[in-house]
């Protein structure tokens, strides 16, 4: 048992150098080391900005809460299906796949169903809850052919990152959405490593004998997306007659001025009309 986490701890290992010690090149000469205090430097400028506004704050807080869940699937999958139906790569392989043919279903074409009638938050809160219901029933499935469904309620989830850059785009100016979006990137790369970290060991504590709940680690992925869809009707209240952030104010200026730093979520938002088409 001890040997099963090992490739999870190797993606943690090379995320942990990445983010450390990592070096870039385009061609000899253009080649540099890579700057660590610079890069913590960004990363605090980053994680500052987040503070000036309390919609970016909470998302920030959400969507960590959202990656961090995602990682208990991420670092171990293809243990768990190896461990659990004894499934090869080819299988695995094929699942995954899949998988991925339903992350490009959910947020090419589902999200855009869903943002013609419901708000950004209102999708936040139910792809998280209907995450967090996948990741509980696949915890207990013995069957891999219902476990597949399960798996597309777990990608589901998938729709609130997308709907949460678009709500962070909207409260920004177009100077700083770069900055503000990359904290966001920062964030998930943090919780691939900690992810694999706490996953792999989960899974490596709940295979021994006297012990044995293999799903264990996914039970915490889905406290994890419920605690996030709970924070979203806390912060947003998602199911309040608010338009979706369609149009939104787009001189920082007028933006400024209609959200200003610290503005408490649902009031004064650049929420435009909606009608829709």
């Amino acid at each position: 048992p001890e040997t099963l986490p090992v490739l999870s701890n190797i993606k943690r290992d090379v995320t942990c150098f990445n983010v450390g010690f990592g070096q870039s090149s385009s061609g000899e000469e253009h080649s540099y080391k890579y700057d660590l205090s610079r890069a913590v430097s960004e990363y605090t400028k980053q994680y500052s900005d987040f503070s000036k506004s309390t919609i970016i704050a909470g998302l920030a807080l959400i969507m960590f809460l959202y990656y961090l869940g995602g990682q208990t699937l991420n670092s171990i999958f293809v243990l768990y299906m190896g461990h659990v139906f004894s499934w090869g790569y080819v299988e695995i392989g094929l699942l995954i796949s899949y998988m991925g043919a339903c992350a490009v279903v959910f947020q090419g074409f589902v999200i855009r169903l869903l943002l013609r009638y419901w708000s950004e938050f209102l999708v936040i809160f139910v792809s998280l809850t209907i995450s967090a219901i996948g990741f509980l029933l696949f915890a207990f499935t013995s069957n891999p052919g219902v476990a597949a469904i399960w798996l597309m309620f777990i990608i589901a989830g998938s729709m609130s990152q997308p709907a949460a850059i678009a709500v962070v785009s909207n409260q920004v100016g177009p100077d700083t959405q770069g900055t503000a979006i990359g904290g966001f990137a920062s964030i998930e790369t943090l919780t691939r490593v900690f992810g694999a970290l706490f996953a792999s060991q989960i899974f490596a504590a709940f295979i021994e004998p006297d012990n044995y709940f293999p799903g264990a680690p996914f039970v915490l992925g889905s406290i994890l997306h419920f605690l996030g869809a709970i924070l979203v009707q806390l912060f947003f209240q998602p199911f309040s007659k608010r338009a979706p952030i369609s149009n939104p104010v787009t001189d920082p200026d007028e933006r400024k001025s209609l959200i200003g730093p610290g503005t408490p979520a649902g009031e004064n938002e650049t929420h435009a009309p909606f009608v829709p088409s």
